[in-house]
């Protein structure tokens, strides 16, 4: 398993440098829109910090000012979450960006002129865990 992992990995790392070498210099304005975004991932949960899958279904709202608006629902571990969240991004040239909330840092990886966008969760101060997402441009 853990082979195929590192074999994924290194494909998506050589067609993600592909890409960015291809793209233009990043900005806000590059990621401004609304995006629909699938992130999945592990939770240790509980008091015993038992593995448990945890999925987010979730339209975000990228505003020229860096501010982000996040509405949508989890799911982990069978239960059912609904919220609305809020950030603010940082977009550096080099097509990399991270998006902090009061649910913790995300790094994202802008790809495509801003049409797609993949994350991964830095920190979260909710509980241990590990997440990565994919968000795709549904308007500018």
């Amino acid at each position: 398993m853990f082979s195929r992992k590192l074999v994924l990995m290194t494909a998506c790392a050589a067609a993600i440098s592909t890409t960015l070498l291809a793209q233009v210099p990043c900005s806000l304005d590059t990621i401004t829109g609304t995006y629909a975004v699938r992130a999945e991932g592990t939770i240790l949960a509980g008091t015993q910090k038992v593995p448990t899958a945890g999925v987010e279904l979730k339209l975000a709202s990228i505003s020229p000012d860096g501010s982000v608006f996040m509405t949508g629902h989890r799911v982990v571990g069978g239960e059912v979450f609904s919220g609305e969240s809020q950030g603010t991004v940082t977009v550096a040239s080099d097509c990399t960006a991270v998006l902090r909330g009061a649910e913790g840092s995300v790094q994202l990886l802008i790809l495509e002129n801003g049409e797609w966008i993949n994350s991964v969760l830095l920190q979260s101060p909710l509980a241990p865990m590990t997440t990565s997402g994919v968000w795709k441009r549904i308007s500018r």
